[in-house]
Protein backbone atom coordinates (compact mmCIF):
# COMPACT_ATOMS: atom_id res chain seq x y z
CA UNK A 1 0.00 0.00 0.00
CA UNK A 2 1.02 3.58 -0.68
CA UNK A 3 1.39 6.42 1.77
CA UNK A 4 -1.95 7.77 2.90
CA UNK A 5 -4.02 10.16 0.81
CA UNK A 6 -6.36 12.85 2.07
CA UNK A 7 -9.29 13.42 -0.25
CA UNK A 8 -11.51 16.48 0.04
CA UNK A 9 -14.55 15.02 -1.63
CA UNK A 10 -17.84 16.37 -2.87
CA UNK A 11 -21.11 14.91 -1.57
CA UNK A 12 -22.26 11.65 -3.12
CA UNK A 13 -18.90 10.34 -4.36
CA UNK A 14 -18.97 7.34 -2.01
CA UNK A 15 -16.88 8.49 0.95
CA UNK A 16 -19.10 7.01 3.64
CA UNK A 17 -19.73 3.74 1.79
CA UNK A 18 -16.01 3.21 1.21
CA UNK A 19 -15.21 3.93 4.85
CA UNK A 20 -17.70 1.24 5.86
CA UNK A 21 -16.32 -1.26 3.33
CA UNK A 22 -12.57 -0.88 3.95
CA UNK A 23 -10.77 -0.99 7.31
CA UNK A 24 -8.01 1.34 6.10
CA UNK A 25 -10.43 4.09 4.98
CA UNK A 26 -12.06 6.72 7.19
CA UNK A 27 -14.58 9.46 6.47
CA UNK A 28 -14.08 12.29 8.96
CA UNK A 29 -17.44 14.03 8.96
CA UNK A 30 -16.75 17.65 9.87
CA UNK A 31 -20.14 18.39 11.42
CA UNK A 32 -19.39 16.02 14.33
CA UNK A 33 -16.43 18.27 15.18
CA UNK A 34 -18.09 21.56 14.33
CA UNK A 35 -21.27 21.16 16.40
CA UNK A 36 -22.14 19.90 19.87
CA UNK A 37 -24.58 17.02 19.36
CA UNK A 38 -24.57 15.92 23.00
CA UNK A 39 -28.33 16.53 23.35
CA UNK A 40 -29.22 14.48 20.25
CA UNK A 41 -29.60 10.75 19.69
CA UNK A 42 -27.43 9.08 17.03
CA UNK A 43 -30.36 9.09 14.57
CA UNK A 44 -31.13 12.75 15.23
CA UNK A 45 -27.53 13.73 14.51
CA UNK A 46 -27.97 12.77 10.87
CA UNK A 47 -31.08 14.91 10.49
CA UNK A 48 -30.12 17.90 8.34
CA UNK A 49 -32.00 20.22 10.71
CA UNK A 50 -30.04 19.07 13.76
CA UNK A 51 -27.19 21.48 12.97
CA UNK A 52 -29.62 24.39 13.15
CA UNK A 53 -30.42 23.46 16.76
CA UNK A 54 -26.85 22.81 17.92
CA UNK A 55 -24.28 25.01 19.51
CA UNK A 56 -21.05 25.39 17.63
CA UNK A 57 -18.25 23.43 19.26
CA UNK A 58 -15.73 25.96 20.63
CA UNK A 59 -12.88 23.53 19.85
CA UNK A 60 -13.64 23.65 16.10
CA UNK A 61 -11.65 23.76 13.83
CA UNK A 62 -8.66 22.73 15.95
CA UNK A 63 -10.36 19.44 16.91
CA UNK A 64 -11.09 18.61 13.25
CA UNK A 65 -7.56 19.37 12.08
CA UNK A 66 -6.17 17.20 14.90
CA UNK A 67 -8.46 14.34 13.90
CA UNK A 68 -7.32 14.57 10.27
CA UNK A 69 -3.63 14.56 11.22
CA UNK A 70 -4.12 11.58 13.56
CA UNK A 71 -6.13 9.67 10.94
CA UNK A 72 -3.47 10.23 8.30
CA UNK A 73 -1.02 8.22 10.44
CA UNK A 74 -3.47 5.32 10.83
CA UNK A 75 -5.47 5.08 7.57
CA UNK A 76 -4.51 4.74 3.90
CA UNK A 77 -7.42 6.94 2.79
CA UNK A 78 -8.80 9.87 4.79
CA UNK A 79 -11.89 11.59 3.45
CA UNK A 80 -12.47 15.17 4.56
CA UNK A 81 -15.06 17.80 3.86
CA UNK A 82 -14.80 19.71 0.57
CA UNK A 83 -15.88 23.16 1.68
CA UNK A 84 -14.38 25.86 -0.51
CA UNK A 85 -15.56 28.65 1.74
CA UNK A 86 -13.91 27.54 4.97
CA UNK A 87 -12.22 24.14 5.04
CA UNK A 88 -9.85 24.21 2.05
CA UNK A 89 -8.28 27.39 3.40
CA UNK A 90 -8.01 25.76 6.80
CA UNK A 91 -6.26 22.69 5.35
CA UNK A 92 -3.77 24.97 3.61
CA UNK A 93 -3.13 26.97 6.76
CA UNK A 94 -2.46 23.72 8.67
CA UNK A 95 -0.22 22.20 5.99
CA UNK A 96 -2.65 19.39 5.18
CA UNK A 97 -1.96 18.12 1.67
CA UNK A 98 -5.17 17.03 -0.02
CA UNK A 99 -6.55 15.87 -3.34
CA UNK A 100 -9.87 17.24 -4.58
CA UNK A 101 -12.49 14.75 -5.77
CA UNK A 102 -15.75 15.60 -7.49
CA UNK A 103 -17.96 14.46 -10.37
CA UNK A 104 -17.67 16.11 -13.75
CA UNK A 105 -20.61 18.20 -14.92
CA UNK A 106 -22.09 15.56 -17.23
CA UNK A 107 -21.99 12.93 -14.49
CA UNK A 108 -23.33 15.31 -11.90
CA UNK A 109 -26.33 16.27 -13.93
CA UNK A 110 -27.12 12.72 -15.05
CA UNK A 111 -26.27 10.57 -12.05
CA UNK A 112 -25.73 12.64 -8.93
CA UNK A 113 -28.87 14.72 -9.30
CA UNK A 114 -30.92 11.51 -9.06
CA UNK A 115 -28.80 10.30 -6.13
CA UNK A 116 -29.41 13.56 -4.28
CA UNK A 117 -33.09 13.63 -5.20
CA UNK A 118 -33.70 10.12 -3.88
CA UNK A 119 -31.82 10.95 -0.70
CA UNK A 120 -33.43 14.28 0.15
CA UNK A 121 -35.93 15.39 -2.48
CA UNK A 122 -35.84 17.96 -5.26
CA UNK A 123 -34.81 20.93 -3.07
CA UNK A 124 -31.93 18.95 -1.57
CA UNK A 125 -30.76 17.89 -5.04
CA UNK A 126 -31.00 21.40 -6.46
CA UNK A 127 -29.06 22.82 -3.49
CA UNK A 128 -26.29 20.24 -4.00
CA UNK A 129 -26.09 21.08 -7.72
CA UNK A 130 -25.85 24.82 -6.90
CA UNK A 131 -23.14 24.07 -4.35
CA UNK A 132 -21.24 22.05 -6.97
CA UNK A 133 -21.26 25.03 -9.34
CA UNK A 134 -20.00 27.33 -6.56
CA UNK A 135 -17.24 24.83 -5.76
CA UNK A 136 -16.20 24.56 -9.39
CA UNK A 137 -15.99 28.32 -9.72
CA UNK A 138 -13.60 28.38 -6.78
CA UNK A 139 -11.43 25.36 -7.62
CA UNK A 140 -11.28 25.54 -11.42
CA UNK A 141 -7.83 27.13 -11.21
CA UNK A 142 -6.78 25.33 -8.03
CA UNK A 143 -3.36 23.71 -8.36
CA UNK A 144 -4.14 20.70 -6.14
CA UNK A 145 -4.35 17.26 -7.67
CA UNK A 146 -7.88 16.43 -8.77
CA UNK A 147 -9.84 13.23 -9.18
CA UNK A 148 -12.71 14.04 -11.53
CA UNK A 149 -15.27 11.25 -11.74
CA UNK A 150 -17.09 10.75 -15.03
CA UNK A 151 -20.20 8.65 -15.62
CA UNK A 152 -18.34 5.31 -15.66
CA UNK A 153 -15.80 6.15 -12.92
CA UNK A 154 -15.93 5.29 -9.25
CA UNK A 155 -13.74 6.54 -6.48
CA UNK A 156 -13.27 2.96 -5.34
CA UNK A 157 -11.84 1.95 -8.74
CA UNK A 158 -9.46 4.93 -8.64
CA UNK A 159 -8.21 4.02 -5.16
CA UNK A 160 -7.68 0.36 -6.12
CA UNK A 161 -5.93 1.23 -9.37
CA UNK A 162 -3.57 3.61 -7.56
CA UNK A 163 -2.75 1.20 -4.73
CA UNK A 164 -4.47 2.92 -1.82
CA UNK A 165 -6.87 0.04 -1.18
CA UNK A 166 -7.07 -3.53 -2.41
CA UNK A 167 -10.16 -5.35 -3.62
CA UNK A 168 -11.88 -7.20 -0.85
Amino acid sequence: MKKSIIIAGFAGIGKTDLSKKYKNVIDIESSFYKYDYSNFSADEQFNTNAENNCKRNPDFPKNYISAIKAAQKKYAVVFVHLDVFEMLKLYEKNNIKYTLCYPDQETLLKVYYEKFRSKGGNDFAENKIKLWYLCMEYIKNDAHKKIVLSVNDTLEAYLIKNGYISES
